[in-house]
């Protein structure tokens, strides 16, 4: 039986196992008396013992399992016995007092989160035998200065030692294998690192955010410093990277203080910011060697072989990642482009370099460009690509994009009516063309919205500079009718500029009567637009593809729809589930009837004229075939579209092929498609269920975000969209009513609208 003296807790004589239901109710007492006799401490047996200072664990005890003394507040000192077989997880766990524990002598491996947010502890004997620190074991423990790591330490896994900020230094001894990731990541105290050479991995933000960290020894047997290794190190100074063959991303990144990095010879890839923010003025090269260094001074008595001039560097292509410079390759790649850069006072962002070298033009850019035209006859341009500061620039990323696919570079001569060619060359040409181009106020908005991603593969057409250099007045005609298209139709002034002879086969042709014709441009680009826009294009889906287009929606979107009705022509799937149409007239349908009865009864017809117009909308079950069932959803504002990640997509995909799924929609005056609901009927029950009833965003102006909630501005809206909820209750009737006459025997008993998102 337990034993209470004044704040005392006894645990009897005889006791062989603690459990923590038996204590609980005792977790207010401030000291702890253990038997002789006890053997196993079990799982939290002590957790949350929020008074007690001092545990003093006798010899008898062989096992204390997990969490046994975690979340005690008060204690400070713990005495464990030197021969224990099992030692549990979280054991001291967020106990912020703790300041000192004896640990046994006999350990093998300090488990996961053993002392993970013990904020007070200064000191831990650490046995000689540990040869594993396992994840968060010391994490936060923010008053911790220092740790012998003994020689049997092979493996310390991640999170181990982050945020010990007092933490001052990591010496390790032959035999240590692996740090794990953010082990050591905002150790703010933490100034000197050696890392033994029997290491060979050493994981991603291992030594993050260090911010005292001056001095760092490397294993010769480590190849990859992983993404974040040192980065935010703001106080390092110098590394040797002479063994390493991969530098991952952001590997150095905001390392302020980084005078000097050595690399290997045997480099092979610097992943993308591994040294941004960095403050190198030269990147040379060792004679004699293929090791590049990274440098903020050219020293005076090393033997160098080749400079490069980082500011020179950044004056050409604003926004450089500098790390590319460490291996040989790109270092000799980028010596030639920048010195004829410089030479020509040209400038080009970053990354249009970059993809012009990965699709294999890093030849043309240093040695087959043409560098005269731009920077003479545009300077603005190249003062604004100076100003550039971050590595996606969008705006002037698209007008060298243009440049490039106008010829702006290119050393080709024009060719004249004749198939001649000419003296002038088409980068002069084009060049003048485009600054002509780029002095239109809107240019900048066109660059940004149609050319960031445009393909740098595309070889100059001087048709294509032809057409749009045609002008009436301040006006590019063809220039701008191409942008407008391309607002209209997502991609088109791409695929245009990439096949512009496709266009022109497009303007001439003969009719069904075998008679020539002549498209205006206009014309022809609509008829390019549809035969381009998408792969496997037939008479079947091209009402599809004319839908699709002007949504820009991609190929794949395009094949599932496609796909989805011959599934459906297939399966015999009729387009109405009632077998024939439902739907109501449009109030023009009905207005003009009217206007073709007397005069005289139209005279007399104006009350009636009045309540036609109190019906602005109507209701329609939308044929099954029709291609607008697939991005119902880009009309009414939901997720129901095939090109939805959620549920969405199948309730497009089943208003397509299913029997029992149909969709009503509501159209406004105009016959556009304003509101729909999906409505799935259970034949065999006898019911209908429409998942919920959606608007179009021009009807939902005032609504509360995130919520059905609406708050009316004024009468006539609030009045419209009551018309809304009318027309849909109508719909439901018609279709209710109908359905109840084809089946007597079975009609419905009830139709649900599901309320989660009805936003009537």
């Amino acid at each position: 039986m337990i034993q209470l003296e004044d704040d005392k807790l006894v645990i009897p004589e005889g006791t062989e196992i603690v459990r923590k239901n038996m204590l609980s109710p005792y977790n207010k007492k401030s000291e702890i008396v253990f038997p002789s006799s006890l053997c196993v401490i079990d799982d939290a047996a002590f957790d949350r013992f929020c008074n007690v200072k001092k545990i003093v664990v006798p010899n008898s005890v062989h096992t204390i399992s997990n969490s046994a003394f975690s979340l005690c507040a008060e204690l400070k000192q713990v005495v464990l016995p030197s021969e224990v077989d099992f030692f549990g997880e979280c054991m001291f766990r967020m106990s912020a007092k703790l300041e000192e524990v004896t640990l046994p002598e006999n350990l093998k491996e300090i488990p996961v989160s053993t002392f993970n947010g013990c904020k007070k502890l200064k000191s831990v004997n650490m046995p000689k035998g540990v040869e594993k620190i396992q994840s968060a074991a010391f994490t936060m423990c923010k008053s911790l200065e220092s740790i012998d790591f003994p020689s049997s330490l092979k493996l310390i896994y991640d999170n181990s030692f982050s945020w010990c900020s007092s933490l001052k230094e990591a010496v390790f001894e032959e035999g240590l294998l692996k740090i794990g990731q953010v082990a050591f990541s905002g150790c703010a105290s933490l100034y000197n690192v050696e890392l033994p050479d029997t290491l060979f991995y050493l994981g991603n933000s291992a030594f993050e955010g260090c911010s005292s960290l001056r001095n760092v020894k490397l294993s010769k047997n480590l190849t990859k410093i992983l993404e974040n290794t040192f980065a935010n190190c703001i106080s390092l100074k110098e590394v040797d990277l002479r063994n390493v063959t991969y530098i991952g991303e952001n590997a150095f990144s905001r390392c302020s203080s980084l005078e000097k990095v050595v690399f290997s010879e045997n480099l092979q890839k610097v992943e993308e910011k591994a040294f941004e923010y960095s403050n190198f003025k030269y990147v040379y090269k060792l004679k004699g060697t293929n090791n590049i260094v990274f440098d903020i001074a050219i020293p005076k008595h090393t033997k160098i072989e080749k400079i490069i001039d980082l500011e020179k560097l950044k004056k050409s292509i604003p926004a450089f990642d500098v790390g590319v410079l460490a291996t040989n390759e790109s270092f000799e790649s980028f010596s030639e482009l920048i010195q004829r850069l410089d030479n020509a006072q040209m400038v080009l962002s970053y990354s249009f370099v970059e993809e012009m070298l990965k699709r294999g033009r890093g030849e043309e850019l240093k040695k087959n460009f043409n560098y005269r035209f731009l920077p003479k006859e545009y300077p603005l341009l190249m003062k604004e690509l100076r100003e550039v500061n971050s590595l996606s620039t969008v705006k002037t990323e698209g007008v060298l994009r243009l440049a490039n696919a106008l010829g702006c570079f290119s050393n080709e001569k024009i060719i004249d009516n004749n198939g001649r060619e000419t003296s002038t060359l088409l980068a002069q040409k084009a060049t003048s063309t485009l600054v002509s181009l780029m002095r239109n106020k809107d240019f900048y908005q066109f660059a940004e919205l149609f050319l960031k991603d445009l393909s740098v593969n595309i070889k100059p057409n001087q048709d294509f500079l032809k057409f749009i250099s045609v002008k009436d007045g301040d006006k590019f005609v063809n220039f701008e009718l191409l942008v407008d298209l391309d607002s209209k139709y997502s991609g088109l002034f791409k695929r245009v500029i990439s096949d512009f002879d496709g266009v022109k086969s497009m303007r001439k042709g003969f009719d069904k009567n075998g008679k020539p014709y002549t498209l205006s441009w206009a014309a022809a680009l609509d008829k390019f637009n549809l035969a381009t826009a998408y792969k496997n294009v037939t008479s079947e889906n091209e009402d599809i593809s004319s839908l699709f287009v002007k949504h820009g929606l991609d190929q794949e979107s395009f094949d599932k729809a496609s796909r989805l009705r011959r599934e459906a022509i297939e399966k015999d799937i009729p387009s109405h589930i009632l077998g024939h149409e439902l739907k109501e007239e449009t109030i023009i349908t009905r207005i003009e009837k009217i206007k073709n009865d007397t005069s005289n009864q139209l005279y007399n017809s104006a009350s009636l004229i009045e309540s036609l117009y109190d019906e602005m909308f109507s209701y329609e079950m939308l044929d099954k075939h029709d291609a607008k069932n697939a991005i119902i959803g880009l009309y009414t504002n939901c997720c129901a579209t095939i090109t939805s990640t959620y549920y969405g997509k199948e309730i497009a995909a089943a208003t397509m092929r299913s029997h029992e799924v149909q969709n009503l929609v509501v159209r406004n005056v105009k016959g556009e498609i304003v509101a729909k609901g999906a409505i799935y009927v259970n034949k065999k029950d006898g019911y209908a269920v429409i998942n919920e009833f959606e608007l179009n965003e021009v009807y939902r102006k005032h609504e509360f975000e995130g919520t059905g909630y609406y708050q009316p501005q004024n009468y006539a809206e609030e009045q419209e969209r009551q018309k809304i909820f009318e027309t849909f209750q109508r719909g439901v009737r018609a279709f209710a009513a109908a359905y109840d006459k084809q089946n007597p025997d079975n009609p419905l008993q009830i139709v649900t609208v599901g309320m989660g998102y009805n936003r009537l």
